[in-house]
């Protein structure tokens, strides 16, 4: 049993220390809830970032922007298309959770957006709207993660 968390520690280590390398991955270590794994992960699976020119086709490309099925002028949206990866996906929305509990603006949409839908799609909402940069709060970090997907 005590053989088996050395490698655990040295993964984490190792993470940590790529990330700090990484000067994209370092950007997205300045958001409240992203940790090494987060942004390491986010990273690699985006790539080079100015093929995107909108924070809102980085989301679509992660699959947390909800189908559409309009028909005659009445747009109707389903549940989100889960098109990118899984594991980057959950890794943002439980980012954005913890998020939620640190930034108060943050948490008066998550909040707000709760009294009208379900947790689970506020906090899919949350995720989207924090790691597309659309951000309406003007943080330091907020700014930072604009410029990183322009």
């Amino acid at each position: 049993m005590r053989f088996r968390c050395i490698p655990l520690f040295r993964e984490r280590c190792c993470s940590s220390q790529a990330a700090e390398q990484n000067p994209q991955a370092k950007l997205l270590l300045t958001q409240p809830g992203v940790g090494p794994n987060t942004a390491l992960a986010f990273v690699l699976t985006i790539g080079d970032v100015s093929r995107f020119g909108r924070g809102k086709q980085v989301a679509s490309y992660l699959g947390l922007i909800p189908r559409e099925e309009s028909s005659g002028g009445r747009p109707k949206l389903g549940a989100i298309s889960k098109q990118g990866n899984r594991l980057v996906r959950s890794l943002l929305v439980e980012a954005a959770q913890i998020a939620v509990r640190f930034d108060p603006g943050f948490r008066k949409q998550y909040l707000h957006r709760c009294h009208q839908k379900p947790k689970g799609v506020a906090k899919v909402a949350a995720a989207r709207k924090r790691h597309s940069g659309e951000s309406n709060h003007a943080t330091t970090a907020g700014v930072a993660s604009s410029r990183l997907f322009v």
